[in-house]
């Protein structure tokens, strides 16, 4: 399935007068599409396998409320009181009910309070979240979300922070064939630290049906912990510009992810053209460069994590002076 609004290139004089019209074109061509935006969504993790084992702790524990990395103050998150389900419904951030569901797995649930343990986070704003988690132990756990809208990037931030005190765990995050590692230190519990209690995906990207799977695991025998996460459509801009008759493209990368140009000279023409090498992502901003040969040209930009997996944008210009 593609998305797309497309744009049609004109010489660069008649491209400036264009350029604010066409943004008004672009986002009416949205709306018109009835794509259903997903809001911010909070996970947090409370179940606690501490009680049954003789630790006591709460269980539940408690709910995070308010922003994190993602989010803003007075946000409402999901507290999941169990440690697997199965299609499970997810309110936004805003309380209202969002489309999406999630199916996971996990070795089990703990709270760090069980057996006498503490977390460095306590007395800030985080230690709702980060207090309880579940773990993969031995083996990777999965969580699934479905009912997302297909073939889109969303930015995707996961934590990861046990018991204070535990020294060195490390946490393997995967998603869309794209590992991050975070590296909880037991200690740290001031402020939230990428790669250390939670790692972040930029363009975390759901397949044709609306699907989007997170492995999460730890090193052999030693476990790997999630509190929770959150999840957003990503803001991807892409920048055009010119230099002499040559047009110039940036945009944003993810590591994993494959981009394609391309190009025809009308929307109606059956065939897009390929040009400029298939880009890797490697997250930096990447520049490509196209010469202006047409007098009118509708570019696109395929994303994929494989060449057969694409996903297709639309560029709305920012054009310089």
């Amino acid at each position: 399935m593609e998305r797309a609004c497309h744009f049609a290139l004109t010489p660069k004089a008649v491209m400036k007068s264009l350029a604010a019209l066409w943004l008004l074109l672009s986002a009416l061509a949205a709306t018109a599409s009835g794509a259903v935006t997903t809001q911010l969504i909070n996970v947090d993790f409370n179940q606690n396998n501490g009680v049954v084992w003789g630790g006591g702790g709460p269980n539940p524990g408690p709910t995070m409320s308010g922003a994190a990395v993602l989010g803003s103050p007075g946000d409402q998150w999901n507290g999941i009181a169990v440690n697997s389900g199965t299609n499970l419904a997810l309110a936004c951030a805003d309380g209202s009910l969002s489309q999406v569901r999630m199916t996971f797995t996990s070795g089990g649930g703990y709270d760090v309070n069980s057996f006498g343990g503490y977390t460095p986070f306590a007395g800030t704003q985080y230690n709702a979240l980060m207090q309880d988690y579940l773990y993969a132990q031995g083996q990777p756990q999965t969580i699934t979300l479905s009912g997302l809208k297909p073939n889109s990037p969303f930015k995707l931030v996961l934590y990861s922070a046990a018991n204070g005190g535990t020294g060195l765990r490390s946490t393997y995050f995967t998603v869309n064939g794209v590992s991050q590692c975070s590296v909880w230190d037991g200690v740290t519990g001031s402020s939230l630290l990428a790669g250390l209690n939670y790692v972040s995906f930029s363009q975390a990207l759901s397949d044709s049906s609306g699907n989007l799977s997170i492995t999460y695991s730890g090193v052999g025998a030693v476990e790997g912990d999630i509190n929770g996460f959150q999840i957003q459509p990503a803001q991807f801009k892409i920048d055009v510009s010119f230099t002499g008759t040559n047009l110039l493209m940036s945009f944003p990368t993810q590591l994993g992810l494959i981009y394609q140009f391309q190009w025809k000279n009308n929307l109606t023409d059956r065939k897009w053209t390929r040009f400029g090498d298939v880009v890797s992502g490697n997250g930096s901003v990447k520049i490509v460069t196209n010469p202006i040969t047409a007098i009118r040209r509708v570019y696109r930009l395929q994303i994929s994590t494989s060449p057969t997996a694409t996903v297709s944008f639309g560029i709305n210009p920012s054009v310089g002076p």
